[in-house]
């Protein structure tokens, strides 16, 4: 970042928003942090206006509550959610001792061999439809010729995941990003976006998250009023939030909001960038 803005100085005073989703949820406190803490003495400085993050993965602590809410979905009955509680309390146990590499072999298995076996062919990613089948018309698509030749890739081969990425995280997923999110939350506005229909990364264990920030804004936040949020007279969400710490729940839209409802991610994501760090939602109608 700092290279490009060496190379483009017109652009430094420009409002500077980082974004994403999913593992972001890690991703983007960490850069936010690092901009946060480098500015002071930077010579080249970010203008650093604000964070969005979309189904998050921040704290395995407060989000690994699959067993409630499988069971409430009733995508899993007693037994299924009895079993996901063991996992749970035996993944609490570890990172309570501090035994990262067995809490993420459990949390692992919590979304993957236990997820077959007691949810069966439902995506993580939004409960509403079935598990993706490769290969997908994207993984074709990628590798025409064509579509090499224009994106500058040669003959690499294509993998659609790779475990070797994932071995090279080792612990990562299991360690919270909580402490530089409240730092941060104490100069910078964070925008926390949830599809509704997401299990990996649910609203409520997004919620749960929040809820234990601990930072000077956190009454506000709780004691903020949760509005409806509409398009062309249809309510497609929901807006809470204030004092920098914001929450937005999107309806029929899973893991991948700007995927699954393009429209209305595209005018959330304008109006955090438009308007005011104090007023992010200024340009949502309310219903």
């Amino acid at each position: 970042m700092v290279q490009f803005y060496q190379l483009f100085p017109k652009l430094r005073s420009n409002k500077f928003f980082i974004s994403g989703y999913s593992y972001a949820g890690h991703f983007i406190p960490a850069l936010g942090y690092t901009i946060h803490k480098n500015n002071p003495t930077a010579q080249v400085k970010i203008n650093l206006s604000g964070m969005m993050i979309g189904n998050g993965w921040m704290d395995a602590i407060y989000q690994n509550d699959l067993g409630s809410y499988l069971y409430q979905l009733g995508l899993v009955d007693t037994t299924g959610r009895d079993v996901y509680y063991d996992y749970q309390r035996r993944f609490q146990e570890h990172m309570k001792n501090k035994e990262y590499e067995k809490a993420i072999q459990i949390r692992t298995a919590e979304v993957s061999d236990v997820y077959l076996q007691y949810v069966g062919n439902v995506s993580i990613l939004n409960y509403l439809q079935d598990i993706v089948i490769f290969p997908t018309p994207y993984e074709q698509f990628i590798q025409r010729p064509d579509i090499r030749r224009a994106i500058h890739v040669g003959n690499t081969n294509f993998s659609f995941e790779n475990s070797v990425v994932a071995d090279k995280m080792g612990v990562d997923p299991v360690l919270s990003v909580k402490p530089w999110v409240e730092e941060l939350l104490e100069s910078y506005p964070i925008v926390f976006y949830t599809g509704q229909l997401d299990v990996v990364c649910a609203y409520p264990t997004v919620e749960n998250f929040e809820n234990n920030l601990n930072w000077s804004g956190e009454a506000r936040f709780k004691n903020s009023t949760r509005q409806k949020w509409c398009v062309n007279g249809r309510q497609v969400g929901y807006l809470k939030g204030e004092h920098n710490l914001y929450d937005v729940l999107i309806r029929n839209a899973g893991h991948s909001v700007p995927f699954d409802q393009p429209e209305w991610g595209f005018l959330l994501v304008n109006s955090i960038t438009s308007g005011s760090t104090n007023d992010p939602f200024h340009a949502l109608d309310r219903c």
